[in-house]
């Protein structure tokens, strides 16, 4: 068993080692609907969304014999670095027609 630190029966010692020491900021996250809002999708990409939620349900159902492969950064931190990975992706798509290939995003 640990024994406790005897600053920790102090409340200004306790919120001293509770401050982020090592943190140089925050970004505030934008709620999901608000962010809807601002950033508007096309109508073609309402369909490719459409299109691979349909058929990757299909592929789970067992209705498509295909291979449903979800793959992705674990999280986007510049966009310019994922629209290159879905580039490259994109390119490759073709040459596997026996697997339905979605890119996942944390944004």
């Amino acid at each position: 068993m640990v024994s406790p630190h005897p600053d920790f029966d102090d409340t200004k010692k306790v919120e001293q080692y509770l401050q982020d020491r090592r943190v140089l900021g925050y970004d505030p996250l934008v709620q999901p609907a608000l962010l809807r809002h601002e950033i508007v999708s096309s109508k073609n990409s309402h369909r490719t969304i459409a299109l691979a939620r349909y058929t990757a349900s299909r592929i789970i159902s067992g209705n498509d014999d295909r291979l449903l492969v979800i793959v992705g950064p674990c999280s986007i931190h510049s966009p310019e670095q994922a629209l290159e990975y879905a580039r490259l992706l994109k390119e490759r798509i073709p040459s596997w027609s026996n697997l339905l290939i979605i890119m996942r995003a944390y944004l």
